[in-house]
This record gives C-alpha cells, sequence and structure tokens, in this order.
C-alpha cells in the first residue's frame, strides 16, 4: 500500500560503469515477496550512457525492476511516464533493454489485475530492446492485467558499427514485450508504435514475440518455454499497431507479432483483436520479409 507522489524524480543522467543498472520508483529486485496495491504516479527517465564494451542490462520501468521467485504483484498502478531519451548511448551489440509500465523483467512470478496508465518512449538504438506495457520480458505469470497508455520506440540508426546495425533485434507489445510463459486474461486499450531499422521487429497488440525467436535469448538464462501459454488476451479498437520499420525481416500482429515454439498449440478462445495493423516504410534491403496479420503476424506452428 505504497503510493509514490508524482513530484518524486526518478532520474539519472551522465555515464555509469556497473554491467546492470535499474531505474524503477519502488524496488529494483526482488525474490519471494508480495507487492500490493501500490501506486507510482511519478515519471522515470534514463538519459545516462554505458560505454562497456562487456554486456549490460537495463532496467526501467514504472514500478519494479527485475521480480523473481515466488514473487507476487497484485493490483498495482504506473501512471508515470517511463522514457529512455536519445541521450542514451552503448556499445555495439552489448546493451539489453527490458522496460515495462509495471516490471521491467519478470523471471517466474506473478503479476496479477495490475494497470498501467503512463506511457513508455524508448528513443535510442540500444542493441537488444524488449518493451511491453506491463512487462518488459516475461519468463513467468502475467493475468488479469491492463494497459491503456502508449508504447512506442523510435529508434532509427544514429552512428556505424561494423555491419551498421545499432539495433539488431525488438520486441514490443502492448502487455509484453517478449513473453517465455503465460499471459492470459489480459487486455491492451492503447497504441503500439515502433519506428526502427532494426533487423529483427517484432511488435504486438499484446506481446510483441512469443517464445524464443532468432536471437531472442539475449538474457542466456535457461528459459523453460514448456510452459509457454497465451489465452482470453485482447487488443480493443483504439489498440492500434503500427510498425514503421525499414528492417529486412519483420512480423507485426493484432495480438501478437512473432510466435516461435515447437508443438505449441494456440487458445484463441475469448481473444479478440480490434485495432489496426499496419506496416510502413518498405525496406532497402535486398531481400526483406515481412508479415503482417490481424491476430498473430507470424508463426512456426498451426493456428
Amino acid at each position: 500500500n505504497i503510493t509514490i507522489a508524482a513530484n518524486s524524480t526518478f532520474a539519472r543522467r551522465g555515464e555509469y560503469a556497473d554491467t546492470d543498472y535499474t531505474l524503477v520508483p519502488l524496488a529494483a529486485r526482488l525474490t519471494d515477496c508480495t507487492v500490493s496495491e501500490c501506486v507510482n504516479k511519478a515519471d522515470v527517465t534514463l538519459s545516462a550512457s554505458n560505454r562497456l564494451t562487456s554486456k549490460i542490462f537495463i532496467y526501467t520501468g514504472g514500478l519494479l525492476g527485475e521480480v523473481s521467485g515466488k514473487t507476487e504483484v497484485i493490483k498495482c498502478e504506473n501512471h508515470g511516464k517511463v522514457t529512455i531519451t536519445k541521450d542514451v548511448v552503448t556499445s555495439y551489440q552489448k546493451a539489453i533493454l527490458a522496460q515495462g509500465g509495471i516490471v521491467a523483467f519478470n523471471d517466474g512470478a506473478t503479476i496479477s489485475q495490475c494497470e498501467n496508465n503512463g506511457s513508455l518512449a524508448v528513443n535510442t538504438d540500444i542493441y537488444y530492446q524488449h518493451i511491453g506495457g506491463i512487462v518488459g520480458v516475461n519468463n513467468g505469470t502475467v493475468e488479469s492485467c491492463t494497459n491503456n497508455a502508449k508504447v512506442s520506440l523510435n529508434a532509427l540508426r544514429t552512428r556505424t558499427d561494423d555491419d551498421n546495425r545499432a539495433v539488431d533485434i525488438v520486441f514490443i507489445g502492448g502487455i509484453a514485450g517478449l513473453n517465455y510463459v503465460d499471459i492470459h486474461g489480459c487486455t491492451n486499450t492503447a497504441e503500439v508504435f515502433m519506428k526502427t531499422d532494426a533487423y529483427y521487429p517484432y511488435i504486438g497488440g499484446v506481446a510483441g514475440g512469443l517464445g524464443l525467436l532468432g536471437r531472442s535469448n539475449a538474457y542466456s538464462l535457461s528459459m523453460n518455454t514448456d510452459a509457454l501459454s497465451v489465452s482470453s488476451n485482447s487488443n480493443l479498437a483504439s489498440g492500434t499497431v503500427t510498425s514503421a520499420a525499414s528492417a529486412r525481416y519483420g512480423a507485426a500482429g493484432g495480438l501478437y507479432g512473432g510466435v516461435s515454439k515447437d508443438g505449441f498449440e494456440f487458445d484463441l478462445t475469448g481473444s479478440q483483436s480490434l485495432g489496426a495493423v499496419s506496416i510502413l516504410n518498405a525496406s532497402t534491403s535486398v531481400y526483406p520479409t515481412y508479415y503482417a496479420g490481424g491476430m498473430i503476424g507470424f508463426s512456426t506452428e498451426s493456428v
């Protein structure tokens, strides 16, 4: 029952040298805890850079950073804007971002009956990006949650490194950026938008990606997708999904952008997608491949 006032300040500028950096209002890391009926009204703004040549993890969110174990996050709300500005600079191929309206990275915990009303925006070219209205990366359970605020990425290339890829892979969704386990009974009512020249951008009204897509396991964790499940999720009429991506390969879906898991069986009972799905700005790549669908953009399994 903690409320963080709107006049609180959560901001970082300049330079830092840690391999893990978390900027959130309530708690950076929780294991086997209960967080109930907490509310954040303050904005969160990251403008700090890290030029280390080792792998770094960046967690930003409207309430919590990393939650794991038997942690439960129940009936919490975020009303503050969560922003990563164009001032953030990271070394090529080294930075991994998770940004969520409630939780940045969920590793086994349960997030239920939570609501995000604060916009999420990433405006820089971090190599791996996972952005979700409720959670950036979900390796646990998300149930009965709602996102009501715009989720956006504006990450056009601002530099030239090696093969000229400043951003490699992006997952962005109204509820979760990337989901490995379980999302059910969740609703997105807001716009999900990305403008990027990442090689592999995935965008969805509910989740950008489900399962192990390409190089999606950037966390080098033992992700067990045996429990992957999605059901009764909705993206309502105001939840437009727009990919303005000059990419080599991309997928956009009203519910889920890309899906990759052997033997996965969809349960679309009780699910609906009412928002428009658009892919803009065709790639100049020699062999561009795009997928767009009213419910699912791309899937390796039958629906």
